[in-house]
């Protein structure tokens, strides 16, 4: 027997059917039962129709009195008057198949009928209730004298037909589903059996409480969310795992003099956070495990110096270090910032770009090759097979999210099992970086250097505002400083009725006649691309308009104002981030939202802006608002499509999974032999490594 048949041919479905489904995402017996109810209603109490309360849900069974098609409004409305000993009740409803509803609803019949209760004149009524009839169905019914599962809406099938395609599939096949989580990890975290779990989701039995299954806190649903988070996270712990078994490099602190020189030749003192994650990274760097580390820190927190420590301790130890930016003009200033900070130490650097001339690249490959150049900065371009290094001991990746997986680990081979420590300004909620995250360490800087002046964040949305804003743009400009405007839009939309920034850069250029006003997009060329922000960054141009291509960028500390148009448009990340252009110099800066239609919820939003300039809180709130796939864009955060746990909601639910996950590929958790082999079927997909380590 099929364990696993396709959905058309599961009694009750067949080849039109099927189709319905299919839209869905439904194609077998497995997404089939995975198919889970989006509610659920109690139906269990039959009231009399006399007692029925307005407002609520009821259950009635009456006789059917008189069934009409009446016309009201210019639209026709078929109308059924049930009856019972207490009263009457009307049932109503609209755009139907009449003349079929006419003859199914026979004077006399009786009908269950449940709904909301509304007002009719002096009689109450249910618009398009469901409706059993009751002589046929007894008290064995799906829809009646139970808690009834909703399942999301199939176009041209109701929910009564997919309650019985579902009831018929599980009395029939629930057997062959295979239980595949281990009895110790069950028991230690007392969950249901697969199969009762499946069962229970789509026809629960009275020992669930409704409120329970509506707020998916029953144990059917924990049992599913555990699943979807437990194996996940054993994939995560799997990675992880493997690359303890690996030799890594070990870095000696006192192998030279060289730490101690970077430290004093600063000039700063390095923060609390600073200075406990360099003792993070030490610890990892001296440990014999490739480091695998993930540093967080919002805008300006810090980070490059925390990772030229690392470097030094590279070099020091006769190593080589690549770091990798996602923009020339990002690694341009990384080398600027390496080579102030290094100065008079034997640090050889160099920037490699993929237009960097023919001779100096010639000779850049050639000092990596002969392990005379120590670090090495550069783009996209270390990634090419002739960019070849003598002995590459640890790698640093800015803005990872810039970055898919596929680059880093090409950058890694480039090394004999390299440390690799991953930078990000983005704000990463503890919650997303337990699964998007979960393989790597990581490190938060949350403290600011004590120079760093807080952005004032002003919100505006009347349009007799925008020429204050105005004026006050021009009076920090007269100063000398500059400001960026920032668009959500390239060009015009008629989906979208938005300000196009190529539209509002003519008008900008009119408003601030006198000033230069550049125009910056994803559509221009690079290297036009790279010469304006370096016009930018030199104070040659007082205002650049610009999409979100500033979003990260490089430092400019005389940008002392950060406007965003259509601030209602930008996730709340998007925005932090753009804030953080700004206030990098001595003067006080500003960020302006101007929100053009500001919803209750946008309102909310951008208040929050206002309110708080803590990236991890914002990220929280962004995390809820958006989800997890927007806040990272699916394709680089690896993030799986859940059918029901939520990263947000179940953060209770992920702790105690990731906890046996990790328990059960550490060994913590002790499996017995057919445990071990009901985890390999799962686990074959993650290769045979993989399959080792639980020990098959």
């Amino acid at each position: 027997m099929d364990t696993n048949p396709s959905i058309q041919y599961i009694k009750g479905v067949g080849p039109g059917r099927s189709r319905l489904f299919e839209r869905k995402g439904v194609t077998d017996l497995v997404s089939l039962v995975h198919f889970f109810p989006v509610r659920y209603e109690d139906r269990r109490r039959i009231i009399g129709i006399g007692s029925v309360r307005y407002g609520r849900k009821e259950v009635v069974v009456g006789e059917v009195y008189r069934a009409s098609i009446k016309k009201a409004r210019g639209r026709s409305i078929f109308e059924v008057i049930i009856r019972d000993d207490t009263g009457y009740l009307a049932l109503v409803w609209f755009h139907f198949e009449y003349a079929y509803m006419v003859k199914r609803f026979r004077s006399g019949s009786r009908i269950l009928a449940y709904g909301d209760i509304g007002s009719f004149g002096n009689m109450p009524r249910m618009i398009h209730p469901d409706i059993e009839e009751f002589d046929r169905t007894g008290d064995d019914t799906l829809s009646f004298g139970r808690i009834v599962p909703v399942y999301p809406a199939l176009e041209g099938m109701s929910q009564r037909i997919v309650r019985k395609i579902m009831k018929v599939a599980l009395d029939t096949h629930v057997g062959t589903l295979s239980e595949y989580l281990p009895e110790a990890v069950r028991r230690l975290y007392t969950l249901p059996g697969f199969s009762e779990s499946i069962y229970g989701l789509h026809f629960p039995g009275d020992e669930v409480s409704v409120e329970a299954l509506n707020q998916q806190t029953s144990p059917f649903h924990r049992r599913i969310k555990f699943d979807e988070f437990f194996f996940f996270e054993m994939a995560l712990a799997i990675k992880k795992r493997q690359s303890r078994h690996r030799d890594g490099i070990v870095f000696s602190p006192s192998a030279s003099g060289m730490m101690d020189a970077f430290e004093k030749g600063l000039p700063f003192s390095l923060t609390d956070d600073q200075r406990r994650v360099v003792g993070e990274i030490s610890g990892d760097l001296a440990s014999g495990y490739p480091m695998n580390r993930l540093l967080q820190g919002d805008v300006g927190s810090g980070k490059t110096v925390v990772a030229l420590y690392a470097a030094v301790l590279a070099i020091g130890n006769h190593y080589q270090v690549a770091f990798m930016a996602p923009t020339e003009i990002l690694a341009e200033q990384h080398l600027r910032t390496i080579g102030s900070l290094t100065r008079g130490m034997q640090v050889r650097s160099a920037l490699l770009k993929s237009d960097t001339k023919p001779a100096e690249r010639k000779r850049i490959l050639g000092e990596l090759s002969d392990g005379t150049l120590g670090l090495i900065v550069g783009t996209h371009a270390l990634l090419q097979p002739e960019v070849r290094f003598r002995n590459c001991g640890l790698i640093v990746i800015d803005e990872q999210h810039r970055f898919g997986v596929v680059q880093r680990m090409e950058l890694k081979k480039k090394g004999n099992n390299p440390h690799m420590l991953i930078m990000t300004a983005t704000p990463i909620p503890r919650t997303l970086s337990m699964t998007a995250y979960g393989d790597l360490d990581i490190s938060i800087i949350r403290q600011m250097p004590p120079h760093r002046k807080q952005v004032r964040t002003l919100l505006f949305y009347r349009k007799a505002q925008r020429q204050g804003i105005y004026d006050l743009l021009r009076q920090e400009m007269q100063k000398g400083r500059q400001v960026y405007v920032v668009y959500p839009l390239i060009e015009e939309s008629d989906a979208i009725e938005l300000l196009a920034a190529t539209k509002m850069y003519e008008e900008l250029k009119r408003e601030f006649y006198g000033f230069r006003v550049e125009l910056l997009h994803g559509k221009v060329r690079g290297e036009e691309r790279e010469q304006r922000m370096a016009d930018f960054k030199e104070g040659r141009i007082s205002m650049l308009v610009a999409t979100t291509v500033i979003e990260v960028g490089v430092d400019v500390p005389n940008a002392t104002v950060m406007f965003i148009e259509h601030a209602e448009r930008f996730g709340l990340s998007q925005l932090h981030q753009l804030r953080g252009r700004v206030g990098r110099g001595a003067e006080q800066s500003l960020c302006i939202l101007y929100a053009h239609s500001l919803t209750a919820e946008a309102h909310k939003r951008l208040d929050a802006m206002v309110r708080t300039s803590d990236g991890f809180r914002i990220a929280e709130m962004d995390l809820e608002i958006r989800g997890p796939g927007e806040m990272l864009g699916i394709k680089q955060s690896g993030m799986p499509d859940f059918r029901m746990a939520s990263i947000v909601r179940d953060i209770d639910i992920l702790k105690t999974a990731r906890d046996a996950a990790f328990d059960v590929v550490n060994g913590v958790v002790a499996l017995d032999r057919s445990d071990k082999l009901m985890l390999y079927h799962h686990l074959r997909g993650y290769g045979s490594r993989a399959v080792s380590l639980i020990g098959v």
